[in-house]
């Protein structure tokens, strides 16, 4: 099974996006989705951008993630 975290893109160049998860930084391709920006928050696998998703939900998994951590 496969977990992916909420990213948050810093720069893009081209259908690569540098991504930040927390204090880990790493690029992604973007070839699925359409009209992202830098701040946006994304949902990745294998180095590949798979969706867009909104802060308010970024902040709930990480929220949750972070419960789950200190258990």
């Amino acid at each position: 099974m496969c977990l992916t975290t909420p990213v948050q893109i810093i720069k893009i160049k081209n259908n690569e996006l540098t991504v930040k998860n927390g204090k880990k930084i790493y690029q992604v391709k973007n070839l699925l989705l359409a009209k992202v920006k830098t701040g946006d928050w994304l949902l990745t696998n294998a180095n590949l951008a798979l969706s867009k998703i909104t802060a308010k939900e970024a902040k709930e998994i990480l929220k949750i993630l972070n419960q789950h951590e200190k258990i």
